[in-house]
């Protein structure tokens, strides 16, 4: 029988029979089979429970609210008027992580005068006290933040890591969902690869259109039009405006004011507002994003 091994944390995991109609099951790789049971997002605890006719198989139940699958990684970008800390992302970035069941890797790109600098870790951004302690003196206006749960058969190493940093500093990229078609220009961009996801196919792709003189938000566009599948992607320039493209249903993005920052964050895989309940109370302005819109 598979058996889930919970992450220490003051809710409790439990295994427990579940009725099929309630659950959200999926099969899950090595990587993400560690990294499931953890506190709930609301009142209850997170139960998990192991389908006797599929021993590979675990599902999430959160009081009643099914996960949708295939669960994917979360996304935030956040644009101040003013250069501030890091430090002031970090509770928002830990709970997506948290609540949106990621935490296979982390990494967040920022505007460095006219270049773009990122971090990369191929491990929880919650178990990388190291990391985000250095992080916290950074200083930008612009920041975009990628928390992984990649897809089933791509583990979790730096090459897949997110956001992708064009090399010479110009732009970030990121993704969350699926790009179905990565497969077909896998061979096109191979001498650019370091890494094994389709989002790495999908950036390189990305940053070739950028080189023809495109519109970074029709770029954006062109890139899930041609690629398909669900996703979201954002972008992140050394100059201009910072953008996000919409297009994941089951993990849709919003965009919203809070305090000094705009800001946009996928929905911890809800089709309601809990996202705000639970990451980002006091938000305003609530907008759910259809195509490709700027942040800041």
């Amino acid at each position: 029988m598979f058996r889930p091994v919970a992450r220490s944390s003051s809710a409790a995991a439990s295994i427990s029979p579940a009725p099929r109609e309630q659950i959200a099951t999926f099969a899950p790789s090595p990587a993400s089979s560690r990294a499931i049971a953890r506190p709930s997002p609301f009142d209850a605890p997170v139960t998990i429970a192991a389908l006797p006719e599929s021993p590979s198989s675990i599902v999430v139940l959160l009081r009643g609210d099914t996960v949708p699958w295939p669960l994917v990684c979360e996304v935030l970008a956040v644009a101040f008027a003013e250069p501030r800390s890091f430090a002031e992302l970090r509770a928002w970035s830990l709970s997506l992580e948290l609540l949106g069941f990621a935490g296979e890797g982390w990494g967040v790109a920022w505007r460095d005068s006219d270049r773009v600098t990122g971090y990369r870790n191929p491990v929880p951004m919650a178990q990388d006290a190291a990391g985000v302690e250095r992080l916290s003196s950074v200083r930008s206006d612009r920041f975009l933040v990628h928390l992984r749960k990649p897809s089933e058969g791509f583990p979790p190493v730096l090459g897949d890591t997110q956001p992708f940093v064009e090399p010479d500093g110009s732009f970030a990229f990121c993704h969350n969902g699926f790009l179905e078609r990565h497969a077909d220009y896998r061979p096109t961009f191979s001498g650019e690869l370091q890494g094994e996801a389709d989002s790495e196919v999908g950036f390189r792709f990305f940053a070739s259109r950028l080189r023809e003189d495109e519109d970074p938000g029709t770029a954006l566009a062109l890139t899930h039009e041609t690629f398909g599948g669900r996703a979201n992607l954002g972008y992140l320039p050394g100059t201009g405006s910072m953008l996000v493209h919409a297009a994941h249903p089951t993990n849709p993005l919003w965009r919203f004011q809070l305090d000094a920052a705009e800001i946009a964050s996928t929905a911890i895989h809800r089709d309601d507002e809990a996202l705000f309940d639970q990451v980002f109370p006091g938000a305003v302005d609530r907008r759910r994003v259809e195509g490709t819109a700027p942040v800041g």
